[in-house]
């Protein structure tokens, strides 16, 4: 970055109809943003220029999301509540921005401060009362709780740490299930939502 470039970090959400747009489609429309919202961005060098923004690790198509994340570089420092005013007037309500901050300059990357990943799963509830154990482990796989409350679904939050972050969540249904025997039935009917992304301090 160039001494006069002001580094900023969003988080967006992507919920259903949304959850069915590609990475190049986000791009896309981002490009279209700033452009209408008319805002500072940097653009790369060369002959085909492009804005100075960086995702963090695309979402699977079809998986709802509470925290896509991207990074920004601008030509001067922003108004961060109007940004957040300018930018969600150009979005749909179901992609609309939910906070950003202004990272310091020589922070790490977006993907090197990543720790680990938070998805949610829900399956079609079952019949019979469920006993689950407490928590368990696999590979970067960490059980962060189970619900069994809900009226018409069971659901189970893990945290994707190491190479799994990168991984496409319904990998690990499979897994879930043997751990949990009682969660079988059609896999259209499960549910993915992406929670939260974990950030190293």
């Amino acid at each position: 970055m160039t001494p006069s470039s002001f580094r900023y970090r969003l988080r967006q959400i992507k919920l259903h109809p949304f959850h069915l747009i590609s990475q190049l489609d986000l791009n896309r429309l981002w490009d279209r943003v700033l452009r209408r919202a008319k805002l500072p961005i940097l653009f790369s060098q060369g002959f085909n220029p492009r804005p100075l923004l960086s995702f963090g690790p695309a979402t699977a198509l079809g998986i709802e999301s509470r925290a896509e994340f991207l990074e920004m570089i601008f030509a001067e420092e922003i108004m961060l509540d109007a940004f957040l005013h300018d930018c969600n007037h150009e979005l749909p309500p179901e992609m609309q921005v939910m906070e950003i901050t202004q990272i310091p300059p020589g922070m790490p990357s977006l993907m090197q401060s990543m720790e680990k990943i938070r998805y949610s799963f829900f399956f079609p509830r079952t019949s019979g009362e469920v006993n689950y154990p407490s928590e368990w482990l696999l590979d970067d796989l960490e059980l962060f709780s189970v619900d069994t409350r809900r009226k018409d679904q069971y659901m189970v939050s893990c945290f994707f740490r190491g190479k799994r972050m990168l991984m496409n969540p319904r990998k690990i249904i499979s897994c879930i299930q043997e751990n949990h025997p009682h969660l079988w039935g059609d896999p259209i009917g499960i549910i993915i939502i992406k929670e939260e992304i974990c950030f190293r301090c």
